[in-house]
């Protein structure tokens, strides 16, 4: 669980309801290919419901990176 790199370090962080989310790393061997940033709650009201789903995310598919914006992204990409 993490702060879905929202944290700042400042005091203003004290006042925003955090979003957290879920990290999960996608390795083919060793080599890291791909990474998704699931937004699961806030620190302040806990579960998101609707708003749940990718904060962040990319795939690595025959040497091009490729962002994601949702999580249905994922699908377009053919080869890994």
């Amino acid at each position: 669980m993490t702060d879905c790199d929202e944290r700042t370090g400042t005091t203003e962080d004290r006042q925003r309801n955090m979003p957290l989310c879920v990290e999960v790393e996608i390795h083919e061997g060793t080599r890291q290919v791909g990474y998704l940033s699931l937004l699961i709650e806030n620190e302040k009201f806990g579960l998101v419901g609707e708003g749940m789903g990718l904060y962040s995310g990319f795939v690595e598919a025959k040497g091009a990176r490729i962002d994601l914006r949702k999580l249905n992204d994922i699908l377009s990409v053919k080869e890994w």
